[in-house]
């Protein structure tokens, strides 16, 4: 038997073979580079990958970390084990990665340095096995998601305003977790505006979470909130129909519109016997035509000056925000870097959408409820308008994976939300749910592609 399975083993279960010595980390960088050029751009070809470094850089990182574990120098949990980047974040000439956010204009663009989230990462011994595509369809970090999906790496590091890390870690079936505003450092990352720009991991556990976030926030011990119990945990659900997402987001299907409820009610009822105080039909606030015209005025404001900065990363800038927002078909975001060149806004718009969209949203959204139904966390369906109002209120978001559509095989799940500095919390209820529902299931798509693509 294998020592891994990339389609199914977690970065968990990767540690585990590598501490009992079944494999070594050149194996399984070489493991996960295989499968990557099986089925990137060839084979089920999902183009989650924009990049990677050449393997025999890939093999002299491996040589120096597995000659680290042989002496007793072993640096985290994930000493050794691969992690994919959105290619919103930079990495600087070592790795020959060009950072080109998804955007032809930028495809050559070699940053000056690693972002220090990736610093943090490369400290802790993770081996950075490549750049994942922006521009797939659910969300910017959409590559971030199925190339952890489909075992070209164990984990990935996404980011998200509104829904672009929530949104593909659902439909690939991964937990993942973007964290508090602020919270990580996020100097190095393709911003849209700062007053909602967060990052954090995708992966296969809610173990794989919590040791990421110990590296990207030194000092924590998310491992102490993986309790497998939802004793003590107040939760609250929203009606699953009524926050449904719309056809845009949603392929429409009969059999769907009465699976999905089903299943998610039965989640409930099941959270609820394991032990969890539960809420059921939270009547939350929704995202109103007003809070959508203050974001568009935040992000208007925010989105030029971020880019310009974030240009300035790279050796021999070749553009500047106002260049790109110019050239043709440049990149996925481009209309909304045009719509801000197009729609300067004062500082003092700027403050009142601001106040506007924390008072609707915060105060008068998810603090209201958490506060009125004395809950801990909101779940509902991650396609809806949480991640929105969950970022305009600047609160950690997390995904937990539930079933698959009879329909067409697409996996669903429930997102999660807690207030500011709460990632503690997420991670108990994600381990909860793992305990209570079992270990994540691959996409049947992957484990029988012939019969099943």
């Amino acid at each position: 038997m294998a020592a891994i399975d990339v389609l199914t083993s977690t970065a968990s279960d990767v540690g585990a073979a590598l501490a009992e010595g079944r494999i070594n980390s050149q194996e399984v960088v070489q493991l996960y580079y295989n499968q990557t050029e099986r089925h990137n751009k060839h084979g089920l070809k999902f183009n989650a990958v924009i990049s990677v470094p050449p393997l025999k850089k890939l093999l002299e990182v491996v040589t120096q970390l597995d000659e680290g574990r042989a002496d007793g120098h072993i640096r985290s949990a994930l000493h050794g084990i691969p992690i994919f980047l959105k290619d919103g974040i930079t990495t600087g000439p070592f790795w020959e990665c060009p950072t080109s956010c998804g955007a032809f204009a930028l495809k050559d663009a070699i940053a000056k340095d690693d972002a220090e989230l990736v610093k943090r990462l490369v400290d802790a011994g993770l081996i950075i096995i490549g750049k994942a595509n922006l521009s797939s369809p659910g969300g910017s970090s959409s590559g971030s998601g199925v190339g952890v999906a489909a075992g070209f790496a164990p984990l990935s590091i996404g980011s998200e305003v509104e829904g672009s890390m929530v949104v593909p870690a659902d439909r690939a079936s991964l937990y993942c977790l973007k964290a508090t505003v602020g919270l990580l450092p996020f100097h190095g990352i393709f911003p849209l505006t700062k007053f909602a720009d967060s990052a954090g991991p995708m992966a296969k556990s809610s173990k794989d979470v919590a040791l990421v976030l110990d590296v990207l926030l030194p000092g924590k011990d998310f491992g102490q909130n993986l309790t497998k119990s939802w004793k003590g945990l107040r939760v609250g659900f929203l009606e699953p129909k009524a926050w449904a997402s719309g056809p845009g987001m949603t392929k429409p299907s009969e059999s769907y519109s009465e699976q999905y409820p089903h299943e998610y009610n039965a989640a409930v009822d099941k959270i609820e016997a394991a032990g969890a105080k539960v809420v059921r039909n939270i009547p939350l606030r929704r995202f109103s035509d007003e809070d959508s015209d203050n974001f568009d005025k935040v992000t208007w404001h925010d989105y030029t000056p971020e880019v310009a900065e974030f240009l300035t990363l790279f050796e021999n800038s070749p553009l500047t925000s106002m260049h790109l927002a110019k050239f043709e078909a440049a990149f996925t975001g481009q209309e909304q870097l045009e719509d801000a060149v197009k729609n300067p806004i004062s500082d003092d718009d700027y403050a009142e959408a601001i106040a506007s969209l924390r008072k609707n949203n915060k105060d008068g959204g998810i603090d209201k409820v958490i506060a009125d139904y004395d809950i801990d966390v909101l779940l509902r369906p991650p396609t809806g308008r949480l991640a929105t109002i969950s970022a305009v209120s600047g609160y950690p978001i997390a995904t937990v994976p539930l079933g698959y559509a009879t329909f067409n095989g697409r996996a669903f799940g429930l997102a999660v939300t807690a207030q500011s500095g709460c990632e503690d919390l997420l991670i108990r209820v994600m381990s909860a749910w793992e305990s209570t529902f079992g270990p994540r299931k691959p996409p049947p798509q992957l484990m029988e592609p012939e019969e099943s693509l």
